[in-house]
């Protein structure tokens, strides 16, 4: 049962107010006021798709959500989950600001919330236990700590020269040194080896994210090649092309030296180990490994 309003007012209707949205101009022109709108072609492209499906309709709290997903679906499925992500935070702020009616913005708010709660669920009951992944990794395990290491020093066998000679060969940045990063890549298990354009650069590890190398030059087929079956690897995840770049491919690493790995699986992001607890397990098993190599220890 619907009730009319005025042009541009609302009205009633099962599923929550309806109200009257305003043309594609001025929808564009009030996301720019937002903040949200001409920042980079990408995410204009999106909110130029959402402003075409929002634009000059009747519509309800749950229709906004439906234009903001058919928009999202039509421009954004093929970059990372990071940029959907980033986008996806500005959808109060973009309904606040295009909606003509705050009582339907606010419905649309809460039903992006429910349905997002719901999906969250969804995705917990689907997660993998810990006891369904079988045994982990240790944050303490030196000898997982040393593959991890070896894996760093086999990709730079193939390095041939230094940053800046001038000649033929590879060269890459050196950063094995550098420490993890918890907040990305976490195995539960094993490794995985992620290839950045052509250059084997980045390690999975149950700590975390390893840079094994920054900046370089291109690798060709044969080192890159060797580094991979030095390592056992069997494709993990394919090579992705978009605007963001080349991401992958990914490979499951199989041995090091010789010692056959564990199958290597992915950390679920809910079971991620605390980011303390791993920087102070591997700052322990860094100055361990250094004493090995009868190297002082770092402070």
């Amino acid at each position: 049962m619907t009730q009319e309003r005025p042009n541009g007012g609302s009205q009633e209707h099962d599923l929550g107010k309806v109200v009257q949205m305003p043309p594609q101009e001025e929808i564009l022109r009030k996301l720019q006021d937002a903040g949200l709108y001409g920042l980079t072609s990408q995410t204009d492209t999106f909110f130029q798709r959402f402003s075409e499906q929002a634009a000059d309709h009747e519509i309800v709290g749950a229709g906004l959500n439906m234009a903001w997903e058919l928009a999202g679906y039509d421009t954004l499925r093929q970059y990372p989950s990071v940029v959907r992500a980033a986008v996806n935070a500005g959808f109060d702020r973009a309904v606040d600001a295009i909606t003509p009616d705050p009582e339907v913005a606010e419905q649309a708010k809460a039903f992006r919330r429910k349905v997002l709660e719901e999906a969250e669920r969804q995705r917990k009951a689907a997660e993998p236990t810990a006891e369904d992944l079988g045994v982990a990794d240790s944050l303490k395990d030196f000898d997982r700590y040393t593959q991890a290491r070896k894996v760093g020093d086999i990709v730079f066998e193939q390095v041939t020269r230094k940053a800046g000679q001038r000649g033929e060969g590879i060269w890459m940045e050196d950063w094995r040194e550098q420490e993890v990063n918890p907040f990305y890549r976490q195995t539960h298990r094993g490794f995985f080896l992620e290839q950045y354009y052509s250059s084997p650069s980045i390690l999975w590890t149950p700590w975390g994210e390893y840079h094994i190398g920054g900046s370089g030059s291109g690798w060709p087929e044969e080192p890159r090649q060797a580094v991979l079956n030095k390592l056992g690897v069997t494709l993990h995840k394919p090579e992705v092309n978009n605007e963001m770049g080349t991401i992958g491919p990914i490979y499951a690493v199989h041995e090091v030296d010789g010692v056959a790995l564990p199958n290597p699986i992915e950390r679920p992001r809910s079971q991620f180990a605390p980011y303390e607890e791993v920087k102070t397990a591997w700052k322990s098993l860094t100055q361990q490994y250094r004493q090995s190599q009868g190297r002082s220890p770092r402070k």
